[in-house]
């Protein structure tokens, strides 16, 4: 039984309850009167889409189908027309009428079936079915109808189309035709045979036929109950000669849900046979697949997370750099930038308390010492990345240059003839060209002065973060079958955006987060943090886990005072930064580590931890070597001053623990460096010991 359905505006819908499934098909901008189709298993069907004369309508694509199974949109994966693809072969029956009324059109019949043959296309297999009252023939063919030997011979299904068209001209000849016709039986026997055949075959039957029978066995009855409970479309020809359709053929078509086609005279049959060959191949192999939308969990290795602030007298190197946006002069956002006199005059570079505000507050601190040192110079050196549109564009580097020196002669009022400028392309020591964060380094305006006092590392008391755990360890399970498109891991503490990193690859067995920031700084001054991840898979579906949370415990101390209450005072010094893939340190180093030499030679107790850390360009083992090879060239140096081995330790951290974000120019360049921890007891805890008192 066909399933269809009528237009109802521009789009056309159809529903099927198949195996107790509910599918609905719309063809979208057409205004066809109706589809049918059939499902050929669980992620395929056949289609065919007529027009408003019941034609089958060709040129339909996947673009413009729509299918709903069971209520739930399915992707259309493929539409193919059966011409064009080899994985299904059609199951076509011809019926031809060769008794003596065929005789004046025999050539035009021969022309026809060749045509109809050929249009079809090597995958279909087709079956002839002709008269025949030979005797010994029909008993060694042996076609029964009901059990009842029938006047029928049987070309079986063949997809060698020249050796059935071969037999058929030699079966269909003057002297071979019938005296009597046998439409019923002929049209029952080819219906079992369709019905005989496995499943998934698209299969139709042609009939050529005056219309009349005067020699079956079985009554029309028989054949038209048997095309009616079927869902084997029979496509009939009408050649009886009338002006109008002979009523059996009519009956037979009708019964089917098939189409019936007028055949006047013997010129008629090529056209009509071609037609039908349109009709029969214009049906689509549709495959699609039901969604399966993506699905995911996340959950922190722990119950809660301790955060302890400590103080630490910080001498942190100036990263004489001032980066931009691609093909742009206009100074970051992100920096500070003061904008009246009395944010100038209460600028005091001592109390920045945090390493990376020291750098946004580049050119203040720049500034600042200019004024207080009135015979230094700096020099300005803009650079460019070298590719795309900033490639050998000097005017942007000098763009960049004026855009600093203004800011420093405007809110600053330095004298313009202490400020130079240089205009070049590449920096002289670039970062690499073959990556973009290489690239985004690369974009800069680097600040050198005659003074050494504009650019030394800057000294405050800071604030840093211990964390328990140390880095916040993720189980993550993602699953697309449809494909993954990329995951998001986002975590915030009420409005507060902490963390948002977004991932194309399946995670691994424990995602690490290492607590800092989106706005590169460590974490802290928070009582919960909210984290879930999304997934999105290649279909455009997306899983949106629900928040779990991380509850947050952080110690209230607020001055340096608590951290000596606390029994210990920590310096931290950090060597002036590395060039990108370098391990050598030059002589703004050997002076960074005399004063760290210089601070264990003052306190007998120290402790010194020797710190190394990279960015995470490139290959990430290479990477912990090259800060193993950072950290150690600094232990070595240490060690060849005279601190003893024993109050000595080093660690290479490699990409895994970094300082600030990676996602950053100056993050990255911040984060090429060593860092050492000088360590000793406090006052307090010295008195308490007894050491230093009178007897």
């Amino acid at each position: 039984m066909n399933r269809s359905v009528f237009l109802l505006t521009a789009l056309v819908f159809i529903s099927l309850a198949f195996s107790q499934t509910l599918i609905i098909i719309n063809v979208s901008g057409r205004q066809d009167k109706n589809i049918t189709f059939e499902e050929r298993d669980n992620n395929s069907l056949f289609l065919r889409v007529l027009d408003d004369s019941s034609h089958a309508v060709e040129g339909i694509t996947a673009d413009i189908l729509n299918l709903q199974k069971e209520g739930r949109d399915a992707k259309i994966i493929d539409c193919t027309p059966l011409t064009r693809t080899e994985e299904v072969s059609q199951k076509i029956i011809l019926v031809l009428d060769n008794s003596s009324s065929m005789s004046h059109a025999l050539n035009e019949l021969h022309a026809s079936i060749d045509a109809f043959v050929n249009n079809l296309g090597g995958a279909s297999e087709v079956a002839i079915v002709l008269f025949d009252e030979n005797k010994e023939r029909l008993a060694a063919n042996n076609v029964r109808a009901k059990g009842e030997l029938v006047n029928l011979r049987i070309n079986a299904f063949t997809n060698d189309h020249q050796k059935l068209l071969h037999q058929s001209r030699l079966q269909i000849t003057k002297s071979r035709l019938t005296k009597a016709t046998y439409l019923n039986d002929a049209v029952y026997v080819a219906l079992q045979m369709q019905m005989q055949q496995a499943p998934g075959f698209q299969k139709s039957i042609v009939i050529l036929s005056d219309g009349e029978d005067t020699g079956s066995k079985l009554p029309l009855k028989e054949a038209i109950d048997a095309a009616s409970n079927t869902e084997i479309k029979i496509f009939c020809i009408d050649f009886s000669g009338g002006r109008r359709y002979h009523a059996a053929l009519n009956k037979i078509a009708a019964a089917s849900a098939g189409q019936l086609f007028k055949a006047d005279n013997p010129q008629d049959l090529v056209q009509v046979f071609d037609s039908i060959s349109r009709e029969v191949t214009t049906i689509y192999l549709v495959k699609y697949k039901m969604p399966s939308p993506p699905t995911g969990d996340v959950a922190f290795i722990g119950d809660s997370l301790f955060i302890k602030n400590r103080f630490v007298i910080d001498e942190s190197p100036l990263l004489n750099y001032i980066f931009f946006d691609s093909n742009s002069a206009a100074i970051n956002e992100k920096y500070h930038l003061l904008t009246n006199e009395d944010q100038v005059d209460e600028f005091d570079e001592t109390q920045i308390d945090n390493p990376l505000d020291k750098y946004y507050h580049l050119l203040n601190i720049v500034g600042s010492r200019m004024r207080a040192h009135s015979e230094a110079d700096i020099t300005l050196i803009g650079c460019n990345c070298g590719m795309g549109a900033e490639k050998n564009n000097v005017d942007l580097s000098r763009s960049r240059v004026e855009e600093v020196g203004d800011y420093l002669i405007s809110t600053w009022h330095i004298a313009q003839d202490r400020i130079h400028v240089e205009a070049i392309n590449l920096p002289e020591k670039p970062s690499s060209m073959r990556t973009v964060a290489g690239m985004a380094e690369n974009r800069r305006v680097e600040i050198t002065s005659n003074d050494d006092f504009i650019l030394r590392p800057v000294r405050s008391v800071i604030v840093e973060h211990e964390y328990t755990p140390s880095m916040g360890g993720f189980k993550i399970k993602v699953e697309a079958k449809d494909g993954l498109d990329y995951w998001t891991l986002h975590a915030d503490s009420g409005d507060e955006t902490l963390y948002e990193s977004q991932q194309t690859n399946p995670p691994g067995s424990t995602y690490f987060w290492n607590w800092i920031g989106g706005n590169g700084k460590k974490i802290s001054g928070i009582p919960f943090i909210d984290y879930k991840i999304d997934i999105h898979d290649q279909d455009g579906k997306v899983f949106d886990s629900a928040k779990k949370r991380i509850y947050v415990r952080e110690n209230s101390s607020n001055s340096m005072a608590a951290s000596e209450q606390d029994g210990k005072i920590i310096e931290k010094y950090s060597l002036i930064l590395f060039d990108f893939n370098s391990s050598t340190f030059g002589v703004e180093n050997r002076a960074m580590l005399d004063k760290v030499t210089t601070s264990a030679a003052a306190h007998d107790s120290a402790c010194i931890s020797v710190l190394g850390f990279c960015d995470d360009i490139g290959d990430e083992d290479y990477n912990l070597r090259l800060s193993q090879r950072r950290a150690r060239g600094v232990y070595q140096q240490l060690l060849r001053t005279g601190i003893a081995k024993q109050s000595l330790s080093m660690t290479g951290y490699g990409e895994s623990n970094p300082i600030f974000s990676n996602g950053t120019p100056e993050g990255r360049f911040l984060n090429r460096t060593v860092q050492v921890y000088v360590t000793y007891p406090s006052n307090a805890q010295k008195q308490e010991a007894g050491e230093g008192t009178e007897i």
